[in-house]
Order: C-alpha cells, then sequence, then structure tokens
C-alpha cells in the first residue's frame, strides 16, 4: 500500500531501501539483528547521532526450539513419508485432505472465481518476470575456447531437473512469490516445477494464488505448507518425486527448514524477516513515509522498519501519521505489532552523507525519489 502511494507523484525526498535478511530467518533474533545491523552501519560510519526509537532486543531463546522442532519433523517426514507429512498438516494446519495434490478441476475454479480484472494483472506480472527472466538468460552464455594447443575449456549452462517452489500464505496470499519462483525456473528450462503453498482459503490456497502459480507454468501443486510443505517437496509424495531444489520465502520454521535440507537438495537462499530502511529529508510527506512502513511492518510481526530523518517534526508527524494509519489499516494488529517492537527512529548527524551505508553495503533492494539528484542512492 505504500509503494502505490509513493507512486503517486507526491512530493518529497524519500529513499527506500527493503529486502529480505538472508542472515538466518530465525524469527525473534534475526529480526533484531536486521535493525540492528542496518542501524549499526549508520552509527559505525558517524552517520546516525542518536537513536530515538530502539527496536525490542531479543535473546536468542526461540532460536533452539525452531531447530529442534524443524529436525524432528525433517526426521519423521523422511522416516515415515506421507503419514508424518499428515499428522504435522492437521496438527498445524488442521488440513488432512485424500490428497495434498491439487486438482484440475480445483484449479479451473480458482480461476472462475476471480473476476477479469485481477486475471489480467497476474497476466502482466507474469509477463513482466518472465521478460526479465529471459534476458538474464541470454545473458548466461555457454561457449569453449582452446587456451593451448589441444587443450579446450568452456562452460555450458544445464538446468536442475526438477524445482520445488514455495509460496507463502498462511497470513497473507504472496502472489508475486508464486509468480517469480515458477515462470523464472520455467524459463531456465527447467523439466519440472512443483509449486506449494499452504491451505488458508477455505482449506485451500488462496485462489489468486493458485491461479498465478497454475498460469505460470507449474507442473504440479501441492496444497501443503510449512515445514512438512517443504519435506513433502524434498523427500517426495503421493507419487511427486523429489525436486532437486528448493526456492521461496517463509516464516522462520521454513526458512531453518531449508537450512537443514540444503546438501540434500540445492537451496536459492535463506530468507529472514522482510525489512525496510527509509531514509527521508524535512520534504518527505509524513502520510507516505508512515505508510510505506506499514506496507512492510505488515509482512509479520519480526519484520524491522527503520526510518532515518534529518528532521524530528517530520518524524514525528511521521509516528502520528503511524498511528492514524492503524486504526484503519487492514492488518493493524500484526503492522502494529511489528512497529512497536521492530520500529526504529534514527537521527543523523549531518544530510551530506545520510545515504552512504546504503550504497556501501546495499540491501537486496533499493528506491529513491529525491526532490532533487543530490545526494540519492543507488542500489
Amino acid at each position: 500500500m505504500g509503494r502505490a502511494l509513493l507512486q503517486a507523484g507526491r512530493g518529497g525526498s524519500i529513499v527506500n531501501v527493503s529486502s529480505q535478511m538472508g542472515a538466518v530467518g530465525y524469527a525473534g533474533r534475526a529480526a533484531y539483528r536486521a535493525s540492528k545491523h542496518a542501524v549499526n552501519g549508520l552509527t559505525k560510519g558517524g552517520l546516525v547521532s542518536k537513536i530515538v526509537k530502539q527496536a525490542a532486543p531479543q535473546t536468542a531463546a526461540a532460536t533452539q526450539e525452531i531447530r529442534d522442532t524443524v529436525a524432528q519433523i525433517l526426521a519423521d517426514v523422511e522416516r515415515e513419508g506421507e503419514a508424518a507429512v499428515r499428522r504435522y498438516s492437521q496438527r498445524f494446519d488442521s488440513w488432512d485432505p485424500p490428497s495434498f495434490i491439487v486438482s484440475d478441476d480445483e484449479i479451473a475454479a480458482a480461476a472462475e472465481s476471480l473476476d477479469g480484472e485481477l486475471r489480467d494483472h497476474i497476466a502482466f506480472a507474469e509477463d513482466q518476470v518472465r521478460g526479465f527472466a529471459e534476458l538474464q538468460l541470454e545473458q548466461l552464455r555457454d561457449f569453449e575456447t582452446e587456451t593451448l594447443p589441444g587443450i579446450v575449456l568452456g562452460q555450458k549452462h544445464i538446468p536442475v531437473n526438477a524445482v520445488g517452489s514455495y509460496s507463502p500464505g498462511g497470513r497473507y496470499p504472496m502472489l508475486a512469490s508464486s509468480i517469480m519462483t515458477v515462470v523464472v525456473p520455467k524459463v531456465a528450462s527447467v523439466h519440472r516445477v512443483v509449486a506449494a503453498a499452504p491451505p488458508a482459503h477455505a482449506n485451500r490456497i488462496h485462489p489468486p494464488q493458485l491461479h498465478a502459480m497454475a498460469t505460470s507454468g507449474a507442473d504440479q501443486i501441492l496444497c501443503v505448507g510449512g515445514v512438512q510443505g517443504l519435506a513433502a517437496l524434498a523427500f517426495g509424495i503421493e507419487g511427486v518425486e523429489p525436486v532437486d531444489m528448493l526456492v521461496g520465502a517463509g516464516n522462520a520454521y521454513v526458512a531453518e527448514a531449508k537450512r537443514q535440507l540444503f546438501g540434500r537438495v540445492g537451496i536459492d537462499l535463506l530468507a529472514g524477516p522482510t525489512e525496510i530502511l527509509i531514509i527521508a529529508d524535512a520534504t518527505a510527506d509524513p502520510d507516505l513515509v508512515a505508510a510505506d512502513l506499514l506496507g512492510q511492518a505488515e509482512h509479520g510481526p519480526t519484520s524491522p522498519a527503520v526510518l532515518v530523518t534529518t528532521s524530528e517534526e517530520m518524524a514525528r508527524a511521521t509516528l502520528a501519521a503511524v498511528d492514524r494509519w492503524l486504526e484503519t489499516w487492514p492488518t493493524a494488529e500484526v503492522a502494529g505489532q511489528a512497529w512497536r517492537d521492530r520500529g526504529m527512529w534514527c537521527w543523523p548527524t549531518t544530510t551530506t552523507r545520510r545515504c552512504a551505508w546504503p550504497t556501501r553495503s546495499p540491501p537486496s533492494t533499493s528506491r529513491s525519489r529525491p526532490a532533487t539528484p543530490t545526494g540519492t542512492c543507488s542500489g
């Protein structure tokens, strides 16, 4: 929501840097480390003189519990197969269907339930992702060269045979994740893409999410989530063969499952909590800054949201705007908790160096909407 408002063209100088921290993925500790890492980079560089609102510290108490729980689930699924998947699916999601495999009839029903405008939006997003992936693929060139007489060296790109695409959907349906994690391997000529998402809508995958998976090119779709869903992809279930690689984001347990499964299968990365860092000056619109902070904070109660500003007046107006937004924000329960526990407001020492940290150690994505080109961030 925040990004949509910012794109509406209202004025101000804002730098928005957001990412999914690839550190560990543990809910509490990784989130605290994420926000602490962001601000430490600014503080050590002499860019922040004081921290006005600090994120609550977290202990490592939950970390071992997550590791042990995940290890137990993976061991049970590897040993017992489908029976263990069903047991954990029933325990965590109250979901024990006749089959975890989504049928063609269910896919068709999901498509029929969507209005034409939403289907068009999904198709547009797929085209954009596909087009960029094709451009990336063009840069991966096979070649051979004779470096010395009789010595031929080269490289050849060979796609893996099967990819498991996991899309979060327990709290909100992540359509973009469904599209990106299916379209990209299909462009790479992966023979088989198995998509999976948890049951969340009337004991089914959210219809828009299911439609996005199917139209993106998934060869098989499983309605099963969490660690048991990752295990089903890695070990196989109901005649669905094990995959070679797991991709996609998820909660702390999903991230830990990917970490423990690495080696048996390949993984893309360990994605921790989504975070955002906004650097804004006095001309920024507090309502837009507040909306963008909450737009990332709503990803989960452990998502850090950091504001660095040169203007105390704008910062206090932003804090007030956050409170106003939360009165009507659709995901206020989650976003509000994330802001209260993980929100930070920092005061920089200067304006001329305020972008040095994100350009020196940039998160995965950044966006700049400055009033003037001076001092903008690249990333």
